[in-house]
């Protein structure tokens, strides 16, 4: 009678494990407890074997019940958490925190129509429910900061290399790594801990690879670490491989002779968004022809304007597309980064400043932590994102900040933004940001604003208030 609500809002898919659309039709009971997974917050949730709905889907951040008079749900789970459930009509019961058992409960007697409840979960203290973004974006009393990570090692011998690093809280991570900086293979830890470490084995011997480590917490905070190398010891063996022409493969024409390299045109559009009929789950269509899933909503909209943007293809269409190997969205064309971001693309280990309207290199791991900068402030985002900036200067000093920098000194409140003194260009003055209006009005990011030492010493200039 009923039929299952599809919620664009999910977005549904993980990068691990996809959306679920548990129930199709009619009131929906179970015999026993159901284990639910939500991908985005990487733990599973108990629905207790009492509730009856009229049908539900599970997405990356939340369930989403469609409910009807006489309907009652209790979605549990075994240690401290809040559930947060969008409005509703239904008599609610939440035990939240609670170290043994958090839970909610709705009871839906009397009610008219066939309402949705999307249900989602947020840490002990944070108070705001949601995505919480690719890496930062700032805003919000939820947990936005991602893990920071140091310590990053590597030990190798011919054919085999141990990455080790730690992270300032409990945390999943994933190794890139390839003989190139665009990677193409990865490993990830399936476990949640500070202390990580990974071993890639049969590795070519005499051999520079580079990898990158990355980290995500139970909120979805992502933070990348800088691209770094290793070389493997002993001398590499290298085969002579004859050049082999490459040929594009279109409908309708003959197949190439036997020996020559194929190139096959993609079945859907590059950088569009695809889905399957009757899925939650949306894919994006890499520039190699590869489908790479949404997890967040919000990243979506940093590429897209409408779910009016996502087309329909066949199951066999999206199923013959080989999976991304990135394993996350970085932030699209549309995203806001503000004033002082970090970025980088996926594709290349360089890390920028956004000052502006241009961007600024910073040309080596040394420079970066010198300055005061945090890993875990650098933000993944498309390159054609990174292209609307103009490239600035250099950054491969260490003595002072960039011009157009916020700084403060520690033990101080005052927050600064250093600018070229007016009377001379090839000097800095900082100007004070007086309050709170003068600073969201200029459209400056809180969590970017660099601790100076004292001994970085600049001319008092003008209040900076518009």
């Amino acid at each position: 009678m009923y039929k299952l609500k599809y919620f664009l809002v999910l977005l549904a898919l993980a990068v691990f494990v996809p959306a679920i659309a548990l129930a199709a039709y009619n009131t929906v009971t179970h015999s026993s407890d159901v284990l639910i997974y939500i991908a985005d917050r990487e733990h599973s949730y108990t629905l207790a074997s009492t509730s009856e709905v009229e049908s539900y889907t599970v997405g990356v951040g939340s369930v989403d019940f469609v409910v009807g008079d006489g309907s009652s749900l209790k979605l549990s789970y075994a240690g401290k958490i809040k559930f947060v459930a969008s409005s509703h009509n239904c008599t609610e019961t939440n035990v939240e925190c609670n170290s043994s058992e958090s839970y909610v409960s709705l009871n839906c007697s009397g009610i008219s129509g066939t309402p949705s409840i999307s249900v989602s979960t947020i840490l002990c203290g944070s108070g705001v429910s949601g995505d919480t973004g690719g890496g930062g974006g700032g805003g919000g009393g939820a947990d936005l900061i991602a893990p920071a990570i140091s310590g990053v090692a590597a030990t190798v011998t011919d054919t085999q290399a141990t990455i080790s690093w730690s992270t300032n809280e409990a945390s999943l991570t994933w190794l890139l790594y390839g003989t190139t900086s665009a990677y193409g293979s990865e490993k990830k830890t399936t476990a949640y801990a500070t202390a990580h470490s990974v071993t890639f084995t049969g590795l070519t011997s005499g051999t520079t690879y580079h990898y990158q480590v990355k980290s995500k917490d139970a909120t979805g905070n992502v933070s990348s670490y800088t691209d770094k190398t290793f070389t493997t010891t002993g001398t590499q063996t290298t085969p002579t491989t004859p050049t082999t022409p490459t040929t594009e493969i279109k409908a309708g024409t003959a197949t190439p002779t036997t020996g020559t390299a194929v190139k096959v045109s993609c079945a859907l559009e590059k950088g569009g968004a695809y889905k399957i009929a009757n899925s939650p789950a949306v894919y994006y269509i890499t520039s190699d022809c590869a489908k790479r899933p949404f997890s967040k909503s919000n990243v979506f909209f940093t590429y897209f304007d409408s779910w009016k943007d996502v087309k329909t293809a066949s199951k066999a269409t999206i199923d013959s597309l080989a999976k991304d190997t990135l394993g996350f969205m970085p932030w699209g064309p549309k995203y806001d980064p503000k004033y002082g971001a970090l970025v980088k693309i996926v594709t290349d280990p360089k890390v920028y400043l956004l000052l502006g309207t241009e961007r600024y290199w910073i040309t080596a791991e040394d420079v970066f932590e010198g300055l005061g900068y945090s890993w875990n402030w650098i933000e993944d985002i498309d390159k054609a994102l990174l292209d609307k900036y103009t490239i600035g200067s250099e950054i491969g000093y260490k003595d002072h900040h960039p011009n157009y920098t916020l700084v403060k000194y520690a033990g101080s409140p005052k927050v600064y933004r250093l600018e070229p003194n007016p009377t001379d260009s090839t000097k800095q003055v900082r100007r004070w940001i007086p309050d709170e209006k003068a600073f969201n009005k200029l459209n400056f990011r809180w969590d970017r604003i660099v601790i100076v030492k004292d001994t970085e010493v600049y001319t008092e200039g003008a209040k900076l208030e518009n």
